[in-house]
């Protein structure tokens, strides 16, 4: 794993779930931030002419964990770039992720 700092409940995680959500978690903002050029942090740390590169997440906090018959539902808080999100990281019996934001 890169250099993600992981709260108390995230490491308390089975290693492999660990694995599954910072895994979905770095798609989710690289999707976002390929979506979204405002989004994207400045390469030289403000002039938005500038070029500009995704930025990498610092944190990932653990806020809520549901589980029904079908599937786990990981509440996580992505800090990324200065921006906060808000995230679900569905993880189906069957092995499927899904990444959906919260509101």
């Amino acid at each position: 794993m890169m250099d993600i700092r992981l709260d108390s409940a995230m490491q308390a995680l089975d290693p492999n779930a660990q694995n599954v959500i910072v895994d979905a978690a770095m798609q989710y903002i690289r999707d976002k931030q390929q979506a979204a050029p405002e989004a994207v942090a400045p390469a030289n740390a403000g002039r938005a002419s500038d070029e500009q590169v995704p930025a990498p997440i610092d944190a990932i906090t653990l806020l809520d964990t549901t589980t029904n018959n079908a599937v786990t539902i990981y509440e996580i808080e992505l800090s990324a770039g200065g921006n906060l999100d808000h995230v679900g990281v569905e993880i189906a019996n069957d092995g499927t992720v899904r990444v959906r934001g919260v509101e």
